[in-house]
């Protein structure tokens, strides 16, 4: 129960509260939360290189840090039912994808998420100065908003890079995507100052919305 503690994965154990290295050789978790009627400060994190299978049931959670937080080297199977809010603090993206790990939203994902980039970070991807890593969205309802900074500049795509950060490897099989980029920032894509990154659109129902037609692209790159 997330309600009664932050949870840290790691390769083949996890902490939960206090209680550190508890053994789970599966690597599948399944994490929900009592009363996620009230948001949570706990937080998800994943690390350690672990290669894992995740579902998400009716969380939601409003910090300061990081809501989910995927490292490089880590690999996150991603399967989420109910309504789950992942709401990130300063330069946190909602759910951080950074260069070097991978998201997959299997096609299960019977669900809805919505994730909010905190100020300068991506919604799901990079944070700030960040790119994104691999995002492969095989299904859901997926929100996804970039955080603007204070005075509404210097903002993340919906999903991809952070405030200067590129897209890295997006690829959407599947899923209802709404995607919204802070100012100057691509739906899906840049980041403010960032490149498109490899983008494959494979099927789905997308709607991506750059934070200012004028200066960005609702798929790509940010203004630059």
């Amino acid at each position: 129960d997330l309600a009664d503690g932050s949870i840290v994965i790691k390769a083949g154990a996890y902490d939960f509260g206090a209680s550190t290295n508890i053994e789970n050789s599966s690597n599948s978790y399944i994490i929900m939360q009592s009363g996620s009627y009230s948001a949570t400060s706990n937080t998800i994190n994943i690390q350690d290189n672990a290669v894992i299978s995740m579902r998400l049931e009716d969380i939601n959670i409003s910090t300061i840090a990081c809501a989910i937080g995927i490292t490089a080297g880590s690999q996150v199977e991603l399967v989420f039912s109910g309504e789950n809010y992942l709401r990130s603090g300063a330069e946190c993206a909602g759910l951080e994808v950074p260069a070097g790990a991978e998201l997959i939203v299997a096609a299960e994902a019977d669900g809805s998420l919505n994730a909010f980039g905190g100020e300068y970070a991506a919604g799901i991807g990079g944070g700030r100065s960040s790119s994104a890593g691999s995002i492969i969205i095989k299904g859901g309802i997926i929100t996804a908003n970039g955080g603007n900074a204070p005075g509404g500049r210097g903002a993340g795509a919906g999903i991809g890079g952070g405030r200067n950060g590129s897209g890295g490897t997006i690829t959407i099989e599947g899923g209802e995507i709404m995607a919204s980029g802070g100012y100057r920032a691509a739906g899906i894509g840049g980041g403010e100052g960032g490149s498109s990154g490899i983008i494959l659109i494979k099927g789905g129902n997308i709607n991506a919305t750059a934070g200012d037609t004028s200066y960005s692209a609702g798929i790509g790159g940010g203004y630059s």
